[in-house]
């Protein structure tokens, strides 16, 4: 039995993680159903928050981790760091629940930002001296870090009945002033719990040892253990730390492991309840029956009993081993689902799953204390650093509690399944990221996969190094076929009299140039969502462009598109002709078929943009046509020089592009950008795209012809808009609704660029490839000045 330190270190960790969870069980269930349904903070400022505090949430562990390890400095010690800290935690954690104004102001979105900065700062600090202390109090004693796991999981056990007791005072929220009562009351608890944990007399092993170093940059922390370092001595420690913790093959294992094994488990917790509807038929389990909230409570409370009652087990196995195990386990009752129709071996695979999953979360935090200790040894460290390795794992590992549920309800929505309100929330914080941060980070492997096809083609035969390049196209158009369809959940509506002959057609794929109003930057992706969709085989690495001219500046993605066949035109000054013919002539020779997207009206249409509106209907005034309100006058100048030049053309696609976010009052003509289309509501996340067809004898080639031929597309483009606008969405023709492109089509690329990625974490090569890549970037752009790309 523990004794002395021993037993107040376990005490310590036990009274840390109740009054930590406490908190954050409350914070989880709660802030968001508050702020939203309570405090009527606008959508506008909620998702401003969530993205600022993805971001910090991001940051301050590392931040934390660093200057709790900051030689000389009372941030050393971790029960300190409790004891000082937790008033802070607490009064950040109850102006959370105390509103400035809930009419919906401003106000009440600056309080909602600040206290999610202010709690998750204390608790970031906070939870890394709890780990640190978990580390440090146990080092070098396998018995005790498992004894202590199970002090947690007790801890854990307890915190989760805030919940219930909450819901029947407060009446689930109605009796808020009961809730903020509760608030205060848990607070307080929490406070006494730190306190006291920050208290307890525990080894110590929380405060730095002095020991001699074989590293210079130990010797000298060492050293001056007892005093500050300079700003550039920490920055140095910082660095060299770091380095040796990342590149560290073991640690990359555990928190690779970690990231799937949290993504695991985010997706137990948030989906149980609707796997089950989905798989356990209700007269086995009906809803709201005690056989239902007995089932969940074997699920949830199951795996915490399992840890807590088999501490010896544990021990004489040790961690690591019942890891492996618990995954073969995980994998081999997997066959049940699969091979079986039986709920029965159904609801047994979930609770086998459950256990696994949830029982061997907990024993992340000895394999990363374990880390610790080998670290320091391995490293010659008098002590370790805890704080730095907790935290690291921290920064890993937060992605995982955002990409899970976006995976899931992509699964669940193909299937049919409306998602929860509570799990668009979860998932809609991280989506305003991922498009952007994807979709731009994966240029880095695309160029420098495409100047090593590049390399290749001066030994290869020119169709060869083609049909690669084209194969790398496709993989990017696919990636951002993930991105715009399957992440985003939007529903597709076809309208238009000439469908088949575009979509799902029998014969070959055909040349064609596609046309289009202009509204947002997601514009360019719905002719890809159709490439895909048409002919025998998709036609998605068929797409190009005719860019402004201004792209040509942005890095890397601006020297590639042009080389494959994207035509930069210039909106200002005078026109050059020859650039234009010679991408033209590219597209002729190259592997067929291509689809050239081109947007008459130049630049995007905007209600907002009033001087234009104003200038493009002088224009059609005096040209005898009546005037548009909802698209801009279309030119003619770059679809005449495709007509005349595009010889092997079959057919002219006229394409409208309708958002439902534009039927929402107050928002016509104001159509939604990348990150709105991926993150916004999903009552107007539609996409209604008209189709028409016209074959090449269809389409008028001398000037005057072509451009009043033009108009009268842009005509018809304005009745459709106007009847949308006019009716709040609901068209005269309901569409054709269109199945989301398949994952397994899209996650294959997918997965492939992420992995590209990563790959600079594990090989200085590819890291250096890559940082080369980047700084040809300034060359690349001074080529298509020399090229005279436009």
């Amino acid at each position: 039995m523990a004794t002395g330190p021993r037993k107040g270190a376990l005490v310590a960790i036990g009274l840390g993680q109740f009054g930590l969870s406490v908190l954050q069980t409350m914070f989880m269930f709660y802030y968001v159903k508050v702020f939203l349904n309570k405090f009527h903070v606008q959508t506008w400022w909620f998702n401003l928050a969530q993205t600022l505090f993805m971001i910090w949430n991001a940051i301050n562990d590392p931040l934390f981790g660093y200057l709790q390890e900051v030689p000389g400095t009372w941030l050393n010690n971790r029960q300190k760091v409790i004891r000082l800290f937790s008033p802070f935690i607490v009064g950040s954690f109850i102006f959370m629940w105390f509103p400035w104004n809930t009419s919906g102001s401003d106000s009440e979105g600056i309080h909602l930002i600040l206290s999610l900065f202010f709690y998750d700062a204390f608790f970031s600090a906070i939870g890394v001296a709890w780990g640190a202390l978990f580390a440090d109090t146990t080092a070098d004693q396998p018995q005790l870090r498992v004894k202590a796991m199970k002090y947690s999981q007790i801890a854990i056990l307890l915190s989760v009945n805030c919940i219930a007791i909450t819901e029947k005072t407060s009446h689930s929220l109605q009796n808020f002033t009961n809730f903020q009562i509760v608030i205060c009351l848990i607070s307080l608890i929490s406070f006494f719990c730190l306190w006291t944990a920050g208290g307890i007399e525990a080894r110590n092993q929380c405060n730095k040892d002095d020991s001699e170093e074989n590293d210079d940059l130990n010797e000298l922390i060492d050293d001056n253990r007892k005093k500050p370092l300079t700003f550039s001595q920490n920055l140095k420690y910082a660095i060299e730390t770091t380095k040796q913790v990342v590149y560290e093959k073991s640690f990359l294992a555990i928190i690779l492991t970690n990231f799937l094994q949290t993504s695991r488990s985010i997706a137990h917790m948030n989906f149980a309840s609707i796997a089950t509807e989905l798989i356990i038929p209700q007269d086995i389990l009906p809803s709201g029956s005690f056989r239902l909230s007995i089932f969940f409570a074997v699920l949830t409370l199951g795996p915490q009993l399992i840890l807590i009652f088999n501490e010896k087990a544990i021990n004489k196995a040790g961690s690591f081993k019942v890891l492996q195990f618990s995954y073969i386990i995980s994998f081999f009752s997997g066959f049940l689902l699969v091979f079986s129709s039986s709920p029965y071996l159904n609801m047994i695979f979930m609770i086998i799953d459950s256990i696994t999953v949830h029982t061997i979360a907990p024993m992340f935090n000895i394999i990363i204390s374990d880390f610790v200790d080998e670290d320091a040894r391995k490293n010659n460290r008098g002590s370790g650093i805890p704080s730095i390795i907790f935290s690291l794992n921290a920064l890993f590992i937060k992605p995982a509690q955002s990409l899970a549920p976006v995976l899931i309800v992509h699964i669940l929505n193909g299937s049919g399944y409306q998602m929860l309100i509570a799990a668009i929330i979860l998932t809609d914080a991280m989506k305003p990221i991922v498009p952007c941060a994807l979709l731009s980070c994966s240029m880095v492997p695309f160029a420098t996969c495409s100047m090593a096809i590049g390399a290749i083609s001066w030994v290869v035969p020119s169709k060869v190094s083609q049909k690669l390049d084209n194969a790398l196209y496709r993989s990017y158009m696919r990636l951002c076929l993930f991105v715009f369809e399957n992440l985003s959940g939007v529903q597709i509506y076809l309208h238009g009299p000439k469908i088949e002959e575009i979509v799902n057609r029998e014969k070959d794929s055909e040349n064609t140039i596609v046309i289009s109003n202009h509204q947002s930057n997601v514009d360019w992706i719905v002719p890809v969502m159709l490439g895909i969709r048409h002919g025998k085989e998709s036609s998605e690495q068929a797409f190009r462009v005719m860019v402004k001219y201004s792209i040509h500046f942005v890095p890397l993605f601006g020297w590639y598109i042009f080389q494959h066949g994207y035509i930069y035109v210039r909106r200002f000054g005078s026109f050059i002709g020859e650039p234009v013919l010679r991408q033209l002539r590219w597209l002729e020779n190259s592997i067929p078929p291509y689809w050239l997207l081109i947007f008459p009206e130049g630049t995007r249409y905007s209600s907002k943009k009033e001087k234009l509106i104003k200038s493009s209907n002088e224009f059609l005034h005096n040209a005898g046509r009546r005037p548009m309100r909802n698209t801009l006058c279309p030119r003619s100048g770059g679809l005449q020089l495709a007509l005349d030049n595009l010889r092997t053309l079959d057919a002219v696609y006229d394409l409208t592009i309708v958002y439902g976010q534009t039927a929402q009052q107050g928002r016509r003509g104001l159509a939604p950008g990348m990150f709105e289309f991926c993150c916004g509501s999903a009552q107007f996340k539609q996409l209604h795209i008209h189709l028409n067809r016209f074959a090449k004898e269809q389409v008028p080639i001398e000037k005057i012809a072509l451009r009043n031929w033009l108009i009268d597309r842009f005509e018809e483009k304005e009745k459709v808009l106007e009847e949308f606008y006019t009716t709040d969405g609901a068209a005269a023709s309901p569409g054709i609704p269109v199945e989301c492109v398949s994952i397994r089509d899209t996650l294959p690329s997918t997965l492939f660029f992420c992995s590209a990625l990563i790959a600079p974490f594990f090989s200085t090569t590819v890291k250096s490839v890559y940082l080369y890549t980047l700084a040809s970037s300034p060359l690349l752009i001074a080529w298509l000045h020399i090229r005279k790309c436009a």
